[in-house]
Parts: C-alpha cells; sequence; structure tokens
C-alpha cells in the first residue's frame, strides 16, 4: 500500500480514463435504480406521497373520504427492495347503526336497539346499554338488512361496576338469522373482558353476510353491550349523501347505496316537494320494495314522535282519469305491488291522485290530494360513483358522464384534490393512465356500476427506465425524446454500404428492457456470381463498387455489356451478357462441283469439302475451316475441264466403233447356228432310247453384264443405284477422272461403267463359264 501511494501522482487531476469509467458506473448505478412502484388505494380513501421518486424512504400517507374510518397503519413506506411495507389499510363505514336488532332476552331496560343507536356511553344508567337476563350462552343479534362484506367489529363494553364482564366472546357474520353456528366465524375473544373500553375485532378476511351475532360461548351469564358498529367499505357515509347546497339541518341516511333525504322539519305539497328533490340532483323517493323500503320505514318510525304529521309524501301518482286505476312511480314505471292500507286508496271526490306513507296505519299508502301544502317528504338522491381514485403520475379520461360535468373530463394528479366533490353517473367509464415513463399495472378500464362504485381494482403507475441501449458495429442509433424511459424509442442506422438487419426500432418495454434483439449492421455485398453457358467471369469484390468481367470463349462473341458494377442497392448493373458462336453461314454452291458441309454445322471449326464433277479438277483448296471473324479460310476453290480427259476421248471413239461392228456380225452368227441346231433330226439307232443331247444347249454363249468378276479373288459384286457409294473418302481424284480409279491394296471394291480390259487384271467377262477377254 505505500508502495502505491508513492508511485501515484500527486495534486495531479485524475487520469481521463479514470473519471469516464467512474461516470459510466454512476450511469449504470442510476438506469438500475431500485423504485417503488404507485402504492395501492383501497376504496373510499387517497393517497399522498413524500417523494415522488418513489425511491427508498419514500412515505405514503393514507387519508378516508368524509364519513369513513381508517382502520389499519395511515402511512406506509418504500423499502430498499422497492416494496411498500405493512398491510394495506381499508376505509369503512359503520352499517349497523339503527339497523333492526334482537337478543337472546331483556330486563332492566336493556333494549337490544341500545346497541346499534349511535350513543358510545359506558354506563347504563339511562338504559343506554343492553342487558340479558343471567343464562347459558346469551346472544345478541344485529340486522343489516342486506349482506355486506363486513372487515371489522367494533364493540364498547359497559363500564364498572355491578355487571359481570364479558368473557369467551365469539363473532360470528352470515346469512342465518336463527342457527348462529351455521354463519362463518369473525373472531373469538377467549378470555375476559376489560370493562369499560372500546375494542376492535377484525375478520382474518372479508365476509359477507346479513346478520352479525355475538354470543358468549359456553358461559352461563348476562350479556350487556353499550355499543357494536359493524363496518365494511361496501356502503355509503351519510357525509358522502350531502347535497350540494343544502341545509346544514338536513337529516340524511344511507342504504343499499343510496341516499335519502329526510325533510321532516319541512312541509309542502306533493309538486314542491319534488321540486326541492330535483333541486338537489334527486327526487321524491322512489322503487321502495324490499330491503330498502324496510330501511326507510325504520327510519321514520324512529322519528315519528318529532314529526308534525305522520302523512310523508313519497314519489307515486295515478295516471291522470277518473277511471284509471293505473298508479306510476314519478320515473314513468308502474308500481307493481302497492302497499296500500286498510280501504285504500279511496280517492275521496276523485282528487286524491298522490300518495303518502301513513304513520296512522303503520307507514302503509294512502292517497291524498296533491294539493296539500303542510306534508313531510323523502328525497332519493341517484346513486352515484364518487371521484375515482388519482394519484400522481396518472392520467383519468371519465366518458359517458351527464351534462352536468360534461360529457367527457380528463383528471391529473394536480386537479384531484379540487374536483373530489365530483360524482359520476351509473355507466359511466373511467380510463386510466400514465404520464410518460410510467406503466400501467392493473385494469385500465373502469365503469361507475349500481351500486355507486367502481369496478375493478385501481391501477398503479409505476417508473420504468431501461437504460441507454447497447450500439452497434457500424452504425449507431437515436433517442426519438431523449430520454429512456418506458415508451421512449430508439431508432438504429447504419453507416454507408452497410444495411440493417434486425427492427430499426426498439421501444422501452414496461419489464425495463428494450424491446427485440439489437440490430446487425451488415456490409452490402452484391450475390456471388457463377460461370454459366460458357461464359466466365471474374469478380474484382462483391463490395459496393466492384466490377466484375464477362468474356467468352474462342469461337464466341459476346451480346451485352462486358463488365457490371456493384451497386448501391447490392445489385449488379445491367444483365448478364450473352455468349453466343460465331457463324459463317453456308459458303454457297460452285459451279461444275459439290460442297460437303461437315456435321452440318457451320459455326466456328466447323469444315467444309469441295469436290468437282467427272471431267473436272478443282483449282484451290480441298478444305475450308470456319474463322474466329466469322469468314472461311483460304479462297473459294473452282472447278475447271480436264485437257487430259477431253483428247482421250476422241482417240477411244475409232476403237469403241470397230468393237461395236465386230460384235454385232459374232452375235449374228451365233444366232443363225442357234436356229440351226433346233431343227430336228431322226435317230437311226433304236438301242439309243436317250433322247439325243441338243448340242446348243451346251455351247450357247451367254453374256451378262448383271456380276462383274473383280479379277482378284473371285468376288462378286451388285450394282448400286448410287454410283457414289464405292467412292474413296480419301482419293483426291475423287470425281476428277474416275475412270483413272483403280484397285487398292486394302481391297476396297470400285466400280466401271464398262467392262474395260486393262494389262495385268486377268479375264474381266465370264460366258458360260470362260473367261474372255
Amino acid at each position: 500500500m505505500r508502495l502505491r501511494a508513492e508511485n501515484r501522482p500527486r495534486g495531479g487531476p485524475a487520469p481521463p480514463l479514470l473519471l469516464l469509467l467512474l461516470s459510466l458506473l454512476l450511469g449504470v448505478a442510476a438506469s438500475q435504480e431500485v423504485r417503488c412502484g404507485h402504492p395501492a388505494v383501497p376504496l373510499n380513501a387517497r393517497v399522498s406521497l413524500s417523494s415522488e421518486a418513489l425511491a427508498p424512504g419514500a412515505v405514503a400517507t393514507y387519508t378516508c373520504d368524509p364519513g369513513y374510518e381508517l382502520f389499519g397503519t395511515a402511512t406506509s413506506s418504500c423499502s430498499p427492495a422497492g416494496r411498500w411495507q405493512g398491510e394495506l389499510p381499508f376505509c369503512g363505514t359503520n352499517v349497523a347503526l339503527r339497523k333492526p336488532a334482537n337478543q337472546s332476552t331483556t330486563v332492566r331496560g336493556g333494549a337490544a336497539g341500545n346497541a346499534n343507536d349511535g350513543d358510545l356511553s359506558t354506563v347504563h344508567d339511562g338504559r343506554l346499554c343492553t342487558e340479558t337476563q343471567r343464562e347459558p350462552s346469551p346472544w345478541w343479534r344485529v340486522d343489516l338488512l342486506r349482506p355486506y362484506a363486513v372487515r371489522t367489529v367494533r364493540i364498547t363494553t359497559r363500564g364498572c361496576c355491578g355487571h359481570q364482564p364479558l368473557q369467551d366472546l365469539e363473532i360470528r357474520v352470515g346469512n342465518s338469522s336463527h342457527d348462529l353456528q351455521r354463519n362463518p366465524l369473525c373472531a373469538w375473544f377467549p378470555g375476559t373482558m376489560e370493562e369499560g373500553v372500546t375494542k376492535m375485532f377484525s375478520c382474518a378476511r372479508a365476509l359477507v353476510g346479513q346478520y352479525v351475532f355475538l354470543q358468549l360461548v359456553g358461559v352461563e351469564g348476562s350479556l350487556s353491550l353499550c355499543e357494536v358498529q359493524v363496518f365494511t367499505s361496501d356502503e355509503f357515509s351519510d357525509d358522502r349523501c350531502a347535497p350540494a347546497g343544502g341545509a346544514a339541518d338536513t337529516e340524511l341516511a344511507a342504504f343499499d347505496r343510496a341516499c335519502f333525504e329526510l325533510a321532516v322539519k319541512s312541509g309542502g305539497s306533493f309538486e314542491a316537494a319534488r321540486a326541492s328533490c330535483r333541486a338537489h340532483g334527486g327526487d321524491l323517493v322512489h322503487g321502495l320494495s324490499g330491503a330498502r323500503n324496510l330501511f326507510l320505514l325504520a327510519e321514520l318510525e324512529r322519528r315519528k314522535q318529532s314529526l308534525k304529521t305522520q302523512l310523508v309524501w313519497i314519489g307515486a301518482q295515478k295516471e291522470p282519469g277518473v277511471v284509471s286505476r293505473t298508479w306510476r312511480w314519478v320515473d314513468g314505471e308502474v308500481v307493481q305491488r302497492p302497499a296500500w292500507g286498510k280501504d285504500q286508496p279511496n280517492n275521496y271526490n276523485g282528487e286524491q291522485n298522490c300518495v303518502v306513507l301513513d304513520g296512522g296505519r303503520g307507514w302503509l299508502w294512502n292517497d291524498v290530494g296533491c294539493n296539500l301544502d303542510y306534508l313531510h317528504w323523502v328525497c332519493m338522491h341517484e346513486i352515484r360513483c364518487p371521484e375515482p381514485v388519482l394519484a400522481n403520475h396518472r392520467i383519468l379520461t371519465v366518458t359517458n358522464n351527464d351534462r352536468q360535468y360534461g360529457r367527457t373530463l380528463i383528471r391529473t394528479a394536480e386537479h384531484a384534490a379540487s374536483s373530489s366533490s365530483t360524482t359520476y353517473k351509473i355507466g359511466a367509464l373511467a380510463k386510466y393512465q400514465c404520464e410518460r415513463g410510467y406503466k400501467v399495472v392493473g385494469e385500465t378500464l373502469s365503469t361507475c356500476e349500481e351500486n355507486g362504485q367502481w369496478s375493478g381494482e385501481v391501477p398503479q403507475c409505476i417508473f420504468v427506465d431501461c437504460g441507454m441501449p447497447k450500439p452497434t458495429a457500424h452504425g449507431r442509433f437515436t433517442l426519438a425524446s431523449n430520454m429512456t424511459y418506458y415508451g421512449a424509442a430508439a431508432i438504429y442506422e447504419c453507416d454507408e454500404n452497410y444495411e440493417l438487419d434486425g427492427h430499426a426500432r426498439r421501444l422501452c418495454m414496461e419489464n425495463g428492457t428494450w424491446s427485440s434483439d439489437m440490430p446487425v449492421c451488415r456490409e452490402i455485398l452484391c450475390p456471388e456470381l457463377e460461370n454459366e453457358n460458357g461464359i466466365t467471369v471474374q469478380v474484382s469484390t462483391r463490395s459496393i463498387g466492384g466490377v466484375a468481367h464477362y468474356q467468352c470463349a474462342r469461337g464466341q462473341y459476346m451480346e451485352g455489356n462486358s463488365t457490371r458494377i456493384c451497386l448501391k442497392r447490392g445489385r449488379w448493373s445491367s444483365k448478364i451478357p450473352k455468349c453466343t458462336w460465331v457463324d459463317c453461314k453456308h459458303p454457297g454452291p460452285i459451279e461444275n462441283g459439290r460442297v460437303i458441309v461437315m456435321n452440318e454445322t457451320t459455326t466456328y471449326n466447323s469444315a467444309v469439302e469441295y469436290h468437282c464433277v467427272p471431267h473436272f479438277e478443282r483449282v484451290g483448296p480441298y478444305l475450308r475451316k470456319c474463322m474466329e471473324d466469322g469468314q472461311w479460310s483460304g479462297e473459294e476453290p473452282t472447278c475447271q475441264l480436264s485437257t487430259g480427259e477431253a483428247s482421250e476421248a476422241q482417240n477411244l471413239g475409232l476403237p469403241i466403233g470397230i468393237g461395236a461392228g465386230v460384235l454385232l456380225f459374232l452375235l449374228l452368227v451365233l444366232g443363225l447356228i442357234y436356229l440351226r441346231l433346233r431343227k430336228e433330226r431322226p435317230i437311226k439307232n433304236t438301242e439309243n432310247v436317250q433322247a439325243a443331247l441338243r448340242k446348243e444347249d451346251q455351247n450357247a454363249a451367254v453374256m451378262s453384264f448383271s456380276t462383274l468378276n473383280d479379277g482378284t479373288n473371285g468376288g462378286v459384286t451388285h450394282l448400286s443405284s448410287n454410283i457414289y457409294e464405292n467412292i474413296h473418302d480419301h482419293s483426291d481424284n475423287m470425281y476428277d477422272a474416275p475412270y483413272e480409279e483403280t484397285e487398292r491394296r486394302n481391297g476396297n471394291h470400285h466400280y466401271e461403267a464398262s467392262p474395260v480390259s486393262r494389262p495385268g487384271n486377268g479375264a474381266t467377262v465370264t460366258i458360260n463359264g470362260v473367261a474372255v477377254r
């Protein structure tokens, strides 16, 4: 270590290579920085972040919408591993408040309704808590009027003293109203609970049920409860139902994701009541049935003692006409099952065309005149969805909304806080998007459902950075937006004379990597050329600008360009040239002669032979060949009359004439002898019975030219119709002096036009087996 310190320069600047390496390491570290995704947001809640970078150490703080209570940890921090710590809290509202309650027994004024009247006092004096008699396994039950997903039950116990503390408490949630053991177990406390305290019990998982039971299991004692609260996130809070511009003393109630406004301190006619409801975005309560009707009647019964009149308007009217008996809700739907009281409707004086709930008849229906201007009324607000949860880096588009807020709304994180009071009608569609560099995790579309809640879970926006893409050899890339986060594009291109192999456009994907494989820049090469059809090619290089030289074989000429150049597109210029054989054509006939084309071809290196007819001799070459220039070699020969043959023909005329005369005389003599010998003679010798031999038959002379003896081996040669058949191929005198042709040593046959006597040839004519010269 000491030696290194001595060898290192002191006080000087850091080497440039070291600085470059350090910057690269910092860049890689920055590109691989750990980040947490956007935290999930529970229903009816909002979240605020301590840092938009979402780096480790960032804190998310949750707050609930008005009227909801937070259960769980209100904050969550981003861990070094890039995950949010802790469980997600939830925001719930008490759905057990003033709902129908019951218990095993009741003593000392401890009615079952005291446990869900909203009074959190722990003193039973004044009958503020419930109480059962001492009995085995006493129980208390609340009817929520409809199934809810119950998450938490909170119990306030009775204070000291004078009553037995609760012990071995069991909480069940389900849909059975009688056999509580059939309902699933939510929580169990196997000990003794403290007196005068509020204790919260959470179900291991959300249990869906209409009834919540509390029971002391296996214990004989008295059950006394001061308050029981059941929390769920599936219901509106009373505060959410507060209409814009409504009076401060307006009494509100929420049930079945509907809002009810009870105008029990005001009075007016049917039309005035309806106008008041419409001013707050609702209408007179209508469509009453089932659990919703029971809830509303329970609310009116609870307020019955404070009402100035027990007639309350609801949104139902009779159709115009004296004889009409059809009643319709204010939304136009026909009333299917009206709950008329005794002797109703009576339509007194034919003017009772509106409906009220009559407290004197157990809140059954009564028909009255629509002009009564002192009656109370109940408004029902339209079920609407709240403002969708919108955290940082999200963009929200809401379509299919009503006219009050416009058909299409666009929200960003900056507008979320200012627009929290906005609500949306059923059927509105919310589309979530993320800002640049962030990807959507979860479902991007959400619909305002009939229950007033947005469908699905709220998606998250998580920042994604792919880092700088790798460069490619002989090429380069360009960042389209000069960014490397999610959705950014890198465009690749190659240097001159190189082409891209792969995708030219790569995108930063949601997993933090660039799409597809990195492209490669390959040198542009023209295809290989081959020798074909007798043409040869020599290529200098297949790169751009390379030259290919073509050459034809000897005796051929080229049609087209002899050179081709490799172009930038990787293609050779022009077309492949063509090599064609040189053709000298037929040399044409000659006078008194014959031209023979060898192999019947006249192309390069072909040959023709020249021959003259008898008595003519050739002057010039016997053989000519086709040359490279398309011309026949040498000069064309001619056939000229032979002078020796002409004198010989004249000298032969006299001998031939004499010979012919002698031959004619001999034939005449022979004919006379033949006639004489055919004459019959008498036979004098009787012993000689054999017929006399005809001497002329033995001496008859027959000369035939049908066969000719060649005088050598006694063979016989038949004459052919083709006089050129026996011409020797290698005789230079062919056709020039055919009668001068003599016998050859190889024994080839020949012919003569007439018998000719030659010295030393022996007999050439045979007559009855006798050779005649």
